[in-house]
Protein backbone atom coordinates (compact mmCIF):
# COMPACT_ATOMS: atom_id res chain seq x y z
CA UNK A 1 0.00 0.00 0.00
CA UNK A 2 1.62 3.60 -0.57
CA UNK A 3 1.63 6.32 1.69
CA UNK A 4 -0.92 8.37 -0.58
CA UNK A 5 -3.62 5.51 0.42
CA UNK A 6 -2.96 6.06 3.75
CA UNK A 7 -3.33 9.27 3.99
CA UNK A 8 -6.27 9.81 2.48
CA UNK A 9 -7.97 7.53 4.47
CA UNK A 10 -9.77 8.94 7.69
CA UNK A 11 -9.90 7.66 10.95
CA UNK A 12 -13.66 7.11 12.06
CA UNK A 13 -12.67 8.01 15.98
CA UNK A 14 -11.05 11.25 14.97
CA UNK A 15 -15.13 12.20 13.41
CA UNK A 16 -16.91 10.57 15.97
CA UNK A 17 -17.23 13.57 18.18
CA UNK A 18 -18.36 15.73 15.27
CA UNK A 19 -20.82 13.17 14.06
CA UNK A 20 -22.72 13.28 17.85
CA UNK A 21 -22.95 16.77 17.88
CA UNK A 22 -24.36 17.03 14.43
CA UNK A 23 -26.56 14.10 15.57
CA UNK A 24 -27.42 15.79 18.40
CA UNK A 25 -28.73 19.02 16.76
CA UNK A 26 -30.81 16.66 14.32
CA UNK A 27 -32.21 14.78 17.62
CA UNK A 28 -35.77 14.84 18.98
CA UNK A 29 -34.91 14.28 22.07
CA UNK A 30 -34.04 18.15 22.36
CA UNK A 31 -35.96 20.50 24.84
CA UNK A 32 -37.01 22.15 22.37
CA UNK A 33 -38.83 19.82 20.17
CA UNK A 34 -40.21 18.49 23.56
CA UNK A 35 -41.73 21.75 24.08
CA UNK A 36 -42.76 22.06 20.62
CA UNK A 37 -44.04 18.29 21.05
CA UNK A 38 -46.38 19.48 24.06
CA UNK A 39 -47.03 22.86 23.08
CA UNK A 40 -49.22 21.09 20.16
CA UNK A 41 -50.72 19.14 21.79
CA UNK A 42 -52.01 20.90 24.31
CA UNK A 43 -53.20 23.56 22.22
CA UNK A 44 -54.77 20.41 19.77
CA UNK A 45 -56.88 19.10 22.97
CA UNK A 46 -58.33 22.48 23.77
CA UNK A 47 -59.15 22.85 20.01
CA UNK A 48 -61.15 20.08 20.35
CA UNK A 49 -62.71 20.32 23.97
CA UNK A 50 -63.57 24.00 22.82
CA UNK A 51 -65.25 22.50 20.01
CA UNK A 52 -67.14 20.25 21.68
CA UNK A 53 -67.93 22.45 24.29
CA UNK A 54 -69.15 24.97 21.95
CA UNK A 55 -71.48 22.08 20.01
CA UNK A 56 -73.18 21.29 23.44
CA UNK A 57 -73.81 24.58 24.47
CA UNK A 58 -75.66 25.23 20.62
CA UNK A 59 -77.17 21.87 21.74
CA UNK A 60 -76.34 20.82 17.85
CA UNK A 61 -75.45 17.59 16.70
CA UNK A 62 -71.71 16.34 16.65
CA UNK A 63 -72.45 16.01 12.50
CA UNK A 64 -71.88 19.93 12.16
CA UNK A 65 -68.20 19.03 12.55
CA UNK A 66 -68.35 16.79 9.42
CA UNK A 67 -70.37 19.14 7.09
CA UNK A 68 -68.22 21.90 4.82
Amino acid sequence: MSTAATTSISSPVLHSHKLDKTMEALSLVSVRALLALMLWYLFSFGAIFLNKYVVDMLNAEMIIFCEY
